[in-house]
């Protein structure tokens, strides 16, 4: 049975940690009740008790590895069972593994492909017809810096982002008529876990919250006002390699 709420509803990729939380925490304090997709069960699990209790909204947690299109098909088909209308898509999980476009392995520009790029392609397309029922729809893909000029050591990644920007133009210029928004964040260096083993400290970079804060501005703009595309990065730019 469809759940019935008035609260809007948005859906969040790699919402375990990092990026992805702040942005389902955003969310949850605008009074979203929220789709929380990820790899691992007990990050989820603990996002959804936080969120739940804090800010009073329901919660949903999917297990699935993004990277595997047969286990994203299923776990979509049960949703769209259980939901008819969506108002918020935030294609936010992504994987890095540096490397040299001359020199890396074709095995991972497939798997960041997979996740950088055909996660979001799969998941936009099923969610335009609950997007079309939605209030303000509007759908955000999460990019990088290096999807927009080469990036040292950024390989595959690179080229998978650059992917990504590719597809939000064009996704964006066919669902105006629909009436989707589609967005395009570009972040340079956040703030996460995977950084922690590094000399870098925090203040080097953005915090996770400052993207999660945009991303809850952009769905209060009007309907008829899209934020195309925008960059983010760090005061003092870009990390060079002689700062690791």
């Amino acid at each position: 049975m469809a759940k019935r709420n008035k609260n809007p509803l948005a859906l969040i990729t790699g919402a375990g940690r990092g990026i992805g939380s702040s942005i389902a925490e955003q969310y949850a304090s605008l009074g979203f009740d929220l789709i929380l997709i990820a790899r691992s069960q007990r990050e989820l699990l603990e996002q959804k008790n936080k969120l739940e209790k804090k800010y009073a909204i329901r919660c949903n947690v999917v297990i699935a590895d993004l990277s595997h299109a047969e286990a994203l098909h299923q776990a979509l088909h049960k949703l769209a069972s259980q939901y008819k209308r969506l108002d918020v898509l935030v294609n936010n999980a992504g994987i890095y593994t540096p490397g040299k476009v001359s020199e890396q392995p074709e095995a991972e520009l497939r798997k960041m492909l997979d996740i950088n790029l055909y996660a979001a392609w799969r998941l936009s397309q099923w969610a335009i017809p609950l997007l079309e029922k939605g209030r303000k729809p509007l759908i955000i893909n999460i990019g990088s810096i290096a999807g927009l000029q080469p990036y040292p050591n950024g390989g595959a990644y690179s080229v998978s982002k650059y992917a990504l920007v590719g597809f939000s133009e064009n996704l964006r210029n066919e669902l105006k008529l629909k009436g989707i928004r589609v967005s395009t964040i570009n972040p340079g260096a956040t703030w996460s876990s995977s950084w922690k083993n590094t000399r870098l400290s925090k203040s080097r970079m953005m915090p996770a919250e400052d993207i999660a804060a945009l991303c809850g501005l952009i769905y209060q703009f009007s309907g008829s006002t899209v934020l195309e595309e925008v960059t983010l990065r760090p005061l003092l730019g870009d990390i060079r390699d002689d700062e690791f």
